[in-house]
Parts: structure tokens; C-alpha cells; sequence
């Protein structure tokens, strides 16, 4: 029997329809000119994956690999991603090249997701269209800055493109079975918003069996698929917890419980309407091709795209499925509160295919000079924008500064030692306080997570990084007006405990002022280890005489100092004469955000 769709068989090879052999000259040309451009966005997200600044969310999703080799690593949920870049620890890189490393391979994950979305663009769409379509995707200005990040999201959006262009693929093949139900599943182990790409995948499974002149076939095929995908995520889990240091089901049952409430229940209409506004203004070209592909999808004759007869008595509804299944990832962005501009990279692939339908109506519809124009005038709005965001981004906010930070540390710290901060930017280091991102700061403000008290008492962290600023120094010392901040007992207990080293690093220490009179100190000593005496004379430190640059061990208690009249500042700081970088470079923020 005839099947109802003869879908692609290989996804990058270019398979000509009875509409392809009919295009014009001119559609070749355009076709040339696309590839070419593709190119260029290539070399501009290569260009981008090195120099443009790492985000926080990249250097915590790095420390994962390292805590897990640690054997600290406490949650199975959504850490899976450990196991595909174990082999990183291999590499002799600092923390910020290791993320560019990440970020190559996460560009070689997008160049395969624009494969999988042309194969599915090719299914209805021509040759020039579905390229259009791709290119569309990939200029848009968040994915072309953000879609390589080091991230969950360029994974799941490679293995649920590629699942869509299975599910459209009415070849009935066990290996095609298997390949999209590892990728499912590995999918749903790397980030469990996957799961917003289920409506898409039960709408066009359906959309198979209506179609399908087997349904019967096509039914126990979906069902397969569905079958398949649980077994190797149940598989998957089971091998991923073995790893996990406290697999403790009721806690990671709590979490996923949490997350589903924090992300979805309690997060207001339109979370990310900032970002989506912003968007507007950079990608105009991109938002009104995609209103107008919506709309044109109703207008034009559809027949158009079938390339077989079989197909010629489709049913209204399949249309509906196929329209519906198609925006529904992007309307997550409504009610998704983690809608930051990178989580566009996997809400946008399959709305995209409307850009290209309007390429395809473009040249079905009007006259030669006309369409010529229009698409010429797209074209251009397109590169502009992102030869724009490729040149400008990474030189205003390069990663450079935060290769020198992560630099000194390690000269400062030749071994490992534990530390806290914004988001584990040391990730070799153990980090021992909380991911202070907006989340992890109001699971902070409930009194989810520990206490900066209860942290350096337990662990004693030797330094930290005041990358963001709740640790400035400047912040410790004042109240904000702000609902989310540290608590006064936090901020003084980090005040008391450390003291500046440089740039953004603070160390354990303590800091006398003696004035102009001799004096006894009373000190308590909360992380114990041996320390530098930076003074301008002669002190007494439990009685005992230290010189300026001499050391002494001083373990966790109570301790005497006492100096000659007019000692001045003196300072006890962690560590044999600590190395201090001569950079006179002033980093004002380490991060400036998405």
C-alpha cells in the first residue's frame, strides 16, 4: 500500500520533490546565497562561543561534571550531562575555556538541529524555503548569542527536532524507533522541560495515524516509540543514580514536585515578557515573517506541499494538528517562568517553519521583480542584525575579564581549596555555599537552603568571589531595598570572616585598627589554617611575638593580639604570603547578565 507521507531518509542530503525539479534558476540562486549566509552564521557563533562573556548558569552547569568526578554530586535531576562531558576534566584548561570547549560542541549540536529542522521544513516546504526557515531560526538574536550556550537547552532542542522529524517520517524502521526513543530519553535526563515538547509529539503521532493508510501500524509504531523512550529513561536513571552521592528517592520526588510548582504553578502570566519585548525591537523582521507565515498558512493552497497523490484527500484537521504542534513550544513562554532568552533557543525551532512558508508563498505568489525585492530586503534586515550582534556583543561584553579572575585564583590557589560564591565559577574548587541565582535566592529568603553561618561553620570556606552583589563588600555593610538579600547575621558573619585580596576575591582574615594606643584583642578564628601577619611592626598573637610577614597556625577559637602604640591597621590574612596579582585591572561586574 502507498504510504501517506515519504518522508526524508536522510536528513542532510537534499531530496528533491516534482515541485524542486520545477524551481527557477533564480531559486538556485537563492538557495546559494542561503547556504552561504548559513555559513557565515557558522563562523559567527563559532566566533561568539570564544569571546562572548560566560553566563552563570554555564560555569554551575560545568561544576556538575566536577562534583560528580568528586563523588559530591547529591540530585539525579537533570544532572545527567555529567557522563556525555566527563571527558572534559581530561583537559588542562581553565574554568572559562573549558565552557568554550562545552560551547563547541553545543555549535556542533546546532549545525546537526538545523539538519533535523530542514528535513522537517523539506517535508512541505521547497528547497530555498526550508533553508530560509533555518536561517530565520539561527539569526534570531537570543539563539544566535545564546543557542551554543553551555547549557541544557542545545541538547534537548537537537533531540526533540530530531524526534519531530521522525514522527513526520512515515518510513516504518525499528532503527528509527530506537533512535528517537534514546533521544527522548535522553532528552528528559538532561533537562525535564522536555517535557513541553509532549503535546507536539501526542499531536503529531496522531496526525501519523490519521494520515496513514496502516493505522494500525502506525498506532503500535507511536506506541513503540512512547514504549521505548520510558524503558531507556527508567535505564538511563537507574544507571545515572548509582553515581549520585545521596539517592535518596523522597527528596528528589520533593524537588521534581517543586520544580514543576515553581516553573509552571506559581509563575505569573508571561514571566519573560521583558525579554520578549526586547526581542521585538531586534528581531522585528523575525517576529512579523512568523505572524505572517501564521496567517498565510490558512490562505494558500496546501496541496502545494504534498508530493504525493495518496495525500491529496488529506483531512482539515490534519492541518490543525500540524499548526497547533508547531507553536505550542513556543506559547510555553507564556507560563514557563524560567523564559529567560536562552530558553528560546528550544521554543523557537519548529515555529520557524512559518518563516519559511512565507518564503514559499513569496515566490508562489508574486511577480519576479516584486519577490526578488522582498526577499533581497529580508535578507539584508537579517545580516545587518547579525553581523551586528556577532561584532558588537562580544567586544562589549567579552569573556576576557572573567579569563583573568579565573586566572589569578588558580595562581593564588595553586591547590584546590573549598570556597563559595555566585554560581561554582571554580568549578575544580569545591564550592560549598548555594546557586545564588534568583531561584536559589528565594529558596534562600524561605529558608530552603543553608545559612552563610551555617556554611562557614561547617565548611570553612577559605575565599570568595563577590561576583554578584549580594557579596560586595560595599553591599555587606548596608541594608537594600530590596525583599531578596543576605540576612544581617549573613552579612556580618562574612564581614567578620574575610577580608579583600584583590579585585574580587576576598580571603579568610581579620583586620585590627590600633589607632594610636596600645591595645589588647579579644578574636575569634572560624576558619582555621595558617596566616600572614601584614602589619608595620612587631604584634603579640596569644602572647607569642609575630613579625610582619611572618606566619602562624591558628585553629578555630578564641585568640589574643596586642600591638605598640600607633600600630595602625594590622592584618591577619589566611595562607603563607598569599600571592597578590600585580594586574591593576578593575573589574566592575563579572557578569552583566543575558
Amino acid at each position: 500500500m502507498k504510504r501517506a507521507v515519504i518522508a526524508l531518509n536522510n536528513y542532510i542530503t537534499l531530496i528533491k520533490t516534482p515541485f524542486d525539479q520545477k524551481m527557477a534558476l533564480s531559486q538556485s540562486i537563492w538557495s546559494g546565497v542561503l547556504v552561504l549566509l548559513l555559513l557565515l552564521l557558522l563562523f559567527s557563533k563559532i566566533h561568539i562561543a570564544f569571546n562572548y562573556e560566560i553566563n552563570w548558569d554555564e560555569f554551575y552547569y560545568l561544576s556538575f561534571i566536577f562534583k560528580h568526578l568528586r563523588g559530591e554530586l547529591s540530585s539525579s535531576l537533570q544532572t545527567f550531562h555529567v557522563h556525555l562531558f566527563s571527558w572534559m576534566s581530561l583537559l588542562t584548561f581553565n574554568e572559562v575555556n573549558l565552557v568554550v570547549v562545552g560551547r563547541i560542541v553545543m555549535v556542533l549540536l546546532q549545525v546537526l538541529t538545523g539538519a533535523f529542522l530542514y528535513s522537517i521544513c523539506r517535508n512541505f516546504l521547497t528547497v530555498t524555503a526550508s533553508l530560509f526557515a533555518i536561517f530565520s531560526y539561527f539569526s534570531f538574536s537570543y539563539i544566535l548569542l545564546m543557542g551554543a550556550s553551555f547549557r541544557t537547552d542545545p541538547i534537548a532542542t537537537f533531540c526533540v527536532t530530531a524526534i519531530v522529524s521522525i514522527l513526520l517520517n512515515f518510513q516504518k524502521k525499528n532503527y528509527l524507533i530506537l533512535t528517537s526513543a534514546l533521544l527522548g530519553s535522553i532528552s528528559l535526563l538532561v533537562t525535564i522541560k522536555s517535557v513541553l515538547y509532549l503535546p507536539t509529539f501526542i499531536l503529531l503521532g496522531l496526525r501519523r495515524i490519521l494520515l496513514s493508510n496502516e493505522r494500525k501500524e502506525d498506532l503500535m509504531y507511536v506506541a513503540k516509540i512512547l514504549i521505548s523512550t520510558l524503558v531507556f529513561f527508567l535505564i538511563g536513571l537507574f544507571f545515572h543514580k548509582q553515581g549520585v552521592e545521596s539517592p535518596i528517592k523522597q527528596a528528589e520526588v520533593s524537588l521534581l514536585t517543586h520544580s514543576f510548582s515553581k516553573t509552571i504553578e506559581q509563575a505569573e502570566f508571561f514571566p519573560g515578557k521583558a525579554y520578549f519585548l526586547n526581542t521585538l525591537v531586534f528581531d522585528v523582521v523575525f517576529w512579523g515573517t512568523l505572524c505572517s507565515g501564521c496567517v498565510l498558512f490558512w490562505t494558500i493552497d496546501k496541496q502545494k506541499f504534498i508530493s504525493e497523490p495518496a495525500l491529496l484527500n488529506f483531512k482539515f484537521i490534519s492541518w490543525v494538528m500540524l499548526y497547533v504542534a508547531f507553536l505550542l513550544p513556543l506559547f510555553s513562554i507564556l507560563f514557563y517562568r524560567n523564559a529567560f532568552p536562552y530558553f528560546y533557543t528550544f521554543a523557537l525551532p519548529l515555529a520557524s517553519f512559518f518563516c519559511g512558508l512565507v518564503w514559499f508563498c513569496l515566490f508562489d505568489k508574486f511577480e519576479s521583480k516584486a519577490k526578488h525585492f522582498i526577499a533581497g530586503t529580508f535578507i539584508v534586515l537579517l545580516v545587518l542584525n547579525t553581523v551586528k550582534m556577532a561584532v558588537e556583543r562580544p567586544q562589549t561584553r567579552s569573556n576576557n575579564s572573567q579569563k583573568l579572575l579565573v586566572n589569578e585564583i588558580h595562581k593564588i590557589f595553586p591547590k584546590p581549596v573549598s570556597y563559595f560564591d555566585r554560581c561554582s565559577m571554580v568549578s575544580t574548587f569545591r564550592q560549598v555555599g548555594f546557586f545564588m541565582s534568583s531561584w536559589g535566592m528565594e529558596n534562600y529568603k524561605a529558608n530552603l537552603t543553608p545559612t552563610f553561618e551555617q556554611i562557614i561553620i561547617k565548611s570553612q570556606p577559605v575565599f570568595y568571589i563577590a561576583n554578584i552583589g549580594y557579596l560586595e563588600e560595599k553591599t555587606l555593610k548596608v541594608e537594600l531595598d530590596n525583599s531578596i538579600d543576605l540576612s544581617e547575621t549573613d552579612k556580618n558573619v562574612i564581614g567578620r570572616n574575610y577580608i579583600h585580596h584583590w579585585n574580587k576575591i576576598y580571603v579568610a582574615g581579620k583586620q585590627f585598627n590600633f589607632g594610636h594606643s596600645s591595645s589588647e584583642l579579644n578574636f575569634h578564628i572560624q576558619i582555621s589554617g595558617v596566616y600572614t601577619l601584614e602589619a608595620g611592626s612587631k604584634v603579640n598573637i596569644n602572647k607569642t611575638p609575630i613579625y610582619p610577614g611572618e606566619t602562624l597556625f591558628l585553629s578555630e577559637g578564641r585568640h589574643q593580639i596586642s600591638a605598640k602604640d600607633g600600630s595602625g591597621i594590622v592584618k591577619l590574612r589566611w595562607g603563607d604570603n598569599l600571592y597578590v596579582p600585580s594586574n591593576e585591572v578593575q573589574i566592575e561586574n563579572v557578569f552583566s547578565g543575558f
